[in-house]
């Protein structure tokens, strides 16, 4: 008998485990976001070109402090060193599968040519990995049709509207000064800019780069918006040449194909990008100036770390405003970025071109209107492929006349050399005045959204700060609250003596920088730090430092102050606690949720919750017969605080008796 009921047992054991459904190793839950529109093109075409996002991006706050030839070497190896230590795993994924991948610097990121489904699921979950996106593709400025006969002149008439000439005449051609240009290629051998490319041979990675490989290994421009974007920076006034058009003859110039046509990859933009900051991998052959004639829809920040490792390596950022004009609020990324420098067009009658895009920036108007600055745009002259010269419009064609006249004014003021927003404001502070435009004006009332701050003049730019200038002194800064704590915004404000205009940048001790001579910033964790700011012109600068002391935050907490019992009813009674809930601070506490568990007559247990109102109360309650009812505060919850038990100025338990 005993056999056949262990027979049975071990039947109904077996019957059980046969039931169960089969486990099978599952693929670790995605820690990564993944981008709709990823997915979305995976569904539809079984793979897709894509960047892999680190969660961690290089600190290169401490490069503003330094020369110009250190801060440059310091942002590529503080570059390298980060991605080398974040992108591993991801490179090692990419290798195992066979995934084509290219490691992008500057955005810490990994391209991913043709992956699928199941890459994408992969490499989502890696730890460290922020976000997959979809590869992008962007846009040169669309040229736009001219309308009307074109003047005709030996000298391009944006030279003489700028005031170039006269700069000229003052002995500054934009000497020692190299720009660069993202767009797409130029033909090397033009005769106005054969003479200003900076290497000896036009392969040299120093001086070109091509990430698609579209031109056999040597400069090349597949459209011919690069050629003219290029002569209207540094176009030579050689007398042989039929057409001066350049702003800088005298300085020189290298190239990124960034743009293969008209369409311009985001891999390929980022790579040139990543390029620029150490064309043929070494950061002293960077440009002082890049020019991106391209663009895409306002209010994307996706080029914008690129942008701030540029600035962090001294390189001016000059960027087309767009051609999506005449509405207001058209501005294209990355033109609209307050980091960037976007220039709106103009014809010869100084009227703004109709398709130039209008402010403001979907990111505001502090610290700067937006656009910056009007320069020419409409019916613009410049080399063009092969050998010869074209008209075109746009506000392609206005940037390069903004990136030329950073080369003037830092050839004949080099103690603004890579000081991006002292330039800025040199260049905004020194134009000729607007008309009003059609799209209103910021409401601190600097300059309007149609013009920036009003039309280019370079020689004023350059009169302005090769003037008798009396060096920064006396820098000193304050900071409010004067003893801050962890996680406080914390403002500090920034005074010095000397030729305006000065500017301030700042480095907080703990990574974060700032600039401006007022500037708001908050510690995460308690402790002392060394905060510098250098207040600087165009003759000088002069740091001032300081040790503040971050206190540790506030303990925010919560303890029980006092506990009644009442009961009411007949037969059915019902007994309601009262749990009045007090902070560290011995204030009553409102939003807070108490947990209780009572203990009932029969023995059995009720757990309730509730949450305190206004004047830190919260009632649980119950409803029984007769005898003993107990209920015990277990928790007190709040955002941000803590139950503090030793704290309780009450028991943390009561108890009552229905007769």
């Amino acid at each position: 008998m005993r056999i056949r009921k262990t027979v049975v047992v071990l039947f109904v054991l077996l019957l059980i485990v046969a039931l169960l459904p089969l486990t099978t190793t599952a693929r670790p839950a995605p820690q990564a976001t993944i981008e709709q529109a990823l997915l979305d093109r995976l569904l539809a075409e079984g793979s897709a070109n894509f960047f892999v996002k680190m969660a961690v991006d290089a600190d290169l706050s401490a490069a503003y402090g330094m020369s110009w030839h250190d801060r440059g070497v310091y942002v590529w190896n503080a570059l390298n060193d980060v991605a080398a230590k974040t992108q591993a795993p991801v490179i090692e994924f990419a290798k195992q599968h066979g995934l084509d991948y290219t490691s992008m610097l500057t955005t810490n990121s990994v391209f991913i040519r043709g992956g699928d489904l199941n890459a994408t699921q992969g490499l989502a979950a890696l730890l460290g990995v922020a976000y997959l996106r979809l590869e992008r593709i962007y846009q040169v400025d669309p040229l736009v049709e001219a309308q009307g006969p074109a003047p005709e002149y030996s000298v391009a008439w944006g030279i003489p509207d700028t005031n170039a000439d006269d700069v000229w005449a003052l002995g500054y051609q934009g000497d020692g000064i190299k720009v660069a240009s993202i767009d797409t290629g130029v033909q090397v051998s033009h005769p106005a800019l054969d003479q200003a490319f900076a290497c000896a041979s036009p392969s040299d990675p120093a001086c070109w780069k091509d990430p698609f490989g579209n031109c056999g290994g040597s400069v090349c421009d597949t459209n011919g918006h690069g050629t003219h974007t290029m002569g209207t920076m540094v176009g030579d006034n050689d007398a042989s040449l039929a057409y001066w058009v350049g702003m800088a003859p005298d300085a020189t110039w290298i190239a990124c194909h960034g743009c293969r046509t008209t369409s311009c990859y985001d891999s390929d933009l980022n790579t040139c990008a990543d390029w620029i900051l150490a064309p043929g991998g070494n950061a002293g052959n960077r440009p002082n100036v890049v020019n991106n004639s391209w663009g895409g829809g306002g209010d994307d920040n996706w080029y914008l770390a690129n942008v701030n490792a540029w600035r962090a390596a001294g390189i001016f950022p000059a960027f087309s405003a767009g051609n999506s004009g005449s509405s207001c609020g058209t501005l294209g990324s990355p033109g609209d970025y307050d980091e960037s420098f976007a220039s709106a067009a103009h014809d010869s009658a100084r009227t703004v071109a109709y398709f130039s895009s209008r402010g403001p920036s979907a990111y505001g108007h502090d610290p700067y209107t937006k656009p910056n600055i009007s320069a020419p745009g409409y019916n613009v002259r410049s080399a063009y492929p092969t050998n010869t010269w074209a008209l075109m419009n746009g506000t392609s064609m206005a940037s390069p006349h903004t990136a030329g006249a950073v080369a003037l004014v830092w050839s004949a003021c080099p103690s603004y050399l890579g000081n991006i927003d002292g330039t800025f404001q040199l260049l905004q502070n020194n134009t000729d005045t607007p008309p009003a435009g059609n799209c209103s004006a910021p409401p601190d009332g600097q300059g309007n959204y149609t013009y920036g701050y009003g039309y280019l003049n370079v020689l004023k730019a350059v009169q302005a700060c090769a003037a008798t200038c009396t060096p920064v002194t006396n820098a000193a800064f304050t900071w409010t609250p004067a003893l801050p704590t962890a996680g406080q915004q914390v403002t500090f404000s920034g005074t010095a003596s000397g030729s305006a205009p000065i500017s301030y940048a700042w480095t907080f001790g703990d990574g974060g920088a700032g600039s401006g001579a007022t500037v708001n910033h908050a510690y995460t964790t308690a402790g002392d730090y060394i905060v510098t700011m250098t207040a600087g012109n165009a003759c000088g600068s002069d740091p001032a430092q300081d040790t503040i002391t971050i206190q540790p935050a506030p303990a925010y907490s919560l303890h029980i102050y006092d506990l009644t019992l009442s009961k009411s009813g007949t037969r059915t009674y019902k007994i309601t606690a009262a749990v009045t809930v007090h902070d560290q601070a011995h204030a009553p506490a409102a939003g807070a949720t108490v947990y209780g568990t009572w203990t009932l007559p029969n023995g059995k247990r009720s757990y309730k919750t509730a949450v305190t109102d206004s004047g830190g109360v919260a009632t649980l309650s119950v409803s029984g017969k007769k005898g003993t009812y107990e209920l015990c505060v277990t928790n007190l919850v709040k955002t941000g605080y803590t139950y503090n038990s030793d704290a309780n100025e009450h028991l943390s338990c009561e108890s009552i008796v229905v007769p």
